[in-house]
């Protein structure tokens, strides 16, 4: 049929001036809203399962519950309130709200697999379930075996599975993506390097996370470990400071998703707070835990540095993996208006060709709104993810 406003369209479909509802368009990027949501209080009740776990092992608490999967041979869900006295309450608290994290992360994955997500965001979610299964049972084989081998493990593994919790954040975003970079991208065939060297940023700051555990657990045993730790603080230093530039220039030459730009630029930023703020919490700690040495008691500020300066250690390996992963997806460019041309159909993977992106014009006194309803069809077919 023709096209009422000059576009040829076939049978059923809408004019080429109006807009088309997908499910890839930005109001539905295709995981539906409750993955997001779950991932993200899943997220931030991890975090405080984090700092509950450095209050712990701060305190020296974890062998407190001398038992597991029961709490002095209670049922976990049934011990007394009033027993939860003293380092019991740090210790047990700290299983319950390990407990809690598990559930939402099955729901988070039920809500993942259930919905219309991408396969590999629904393998994350899987994995995600494993991961937390896995740190429960570490978590109550350390007590079992009292072993500090499987302490410094546990620790680790938290991180990592707060890290693939911000993965996923960054994938369920209800934000208009593209596709995700092609190493030859023309555009910007930089921007995906880039997101290979977040990685391998967030990789350096896992081996801090790990070198900042072995010396918790065996500083005063193993030698060297302290200082270890202080070279590796230079190296991941040098490292963000180095990303922080390139991601500035590649944004200066990036013009198109504003909404990505946006999601860049912050976790840049949260990237660049954190670490001052762990360098200050870090000192913090060193000089609060030489002092609880020599007073042979543990202050409540030494407690409370340590505790922040291992949460902080995951907000900032959170933020470099959410940073890759963003830098490694290319924005949708912005939309425009009106009908198009001879080439103004969507061309192939759901992106407009470059004669159709060239050709798109508004119309005469029409204002352009990004994602409206005057938003031709391969304005918003660009805008969804492909």
């Amino acid at each position: 049929m023709t096209d009422p406003r000059g576009g040829a369209g076939r049978e059923g479909s809408p004019p080429s001036g109006l807009a088309t509802e997908t499910a890839e368009t930005p109001e539905d990027t295709g995981t539906g809203r409750w993955p997001a949501r779950l991932a993200v209080i899943t997220a931030a009740l991890t975090l405080v399962l984090i700092v509950s776990g450095g209050v712990v092992t701060s305190r020296e608490a974890g062998m407190a519950v001398p038992d597991w999967p029961t709490t002095y041979g209670h049922n976990m869900f049934t011990y007394p309130w009033s027993a939860m006295v003293g380092d019991i309450f740090y210790e047990h608290g700290h299983r319950l709200l390990g407990t809690l994290v598990g559930i939402t992360t099955i729901l988070m994955c039920v809500t993942l697999l259930l919905g219309r997500a991408p396969v590999s965001v629904k393998y994350l979610g899987a994995l995600a379930v494993v991961g937390v299964s896995v740190q429960g049972v570490l978590g109550g084989l350390r007590v079992t075996e009292s072993s500090v081998t499987l302490a410094i493990v546990h620790g680790c593994t938290a991180q990592a599975f707060f890290g693939l919790l911000a993965v996923i954040i960054a994938l369920t975003r209800r934000r208009p993506l593209a596709r995700l970079r092609r190493d030859d991208d023309p555009k910007d065939p930089g921007a995906r390097k880039l997101g290979f060297v977040a990685i391998a940023l967030a990789g350096l700051i896992y081996l801090q996370v790990i070198s900042g555990a072995v010396t918790r657990h065996l500083g005063e045993q193993l030698a060297g470990a302290v200082h270890l730790h202080l070279l590796m603080a230079f190296v991941v230093v040098a490292g963000v400071i180095l990303v922080a530039i390139a991601v500035s220039d590649a944004l200066s030459r990036q013009k198109d998703g504003d909404a990505w730009r946006s999601d860049v630029a912050g976790a840049t930023m949260l990237l660049g707070g954190a670490l001052c703020a762990q360098v200050v919490l870090g000192v913090g700690a060193w000089s609060m835990t030489a002092k609880a040495r020599l007073s042979a008691i543990e202050p409540p500020l030494e407690v409370a540095f340590t505790a922040a300066h291992v949460a902080v250690g995951a907000i900032l390996l959170a933020t470099a993996l959410f940073l890759a992963v963003r830098l490694r997806i290319e924005p949708a460019p912005a939309p425009a208006l009106g009908p198009t041309g001879g080439d103004g159909g969507a061309a192939c993977d759901g992106a407009p060709s470059s004669a159709a992106a060239s050709e798109i014009a508004p119309d005469a006194g029409t204002p352009a709104r990004a994602g409206g309803l005057d938003a031709s069809p391969s304005a918003r077919v660009a805008m969804g993810v492909a």
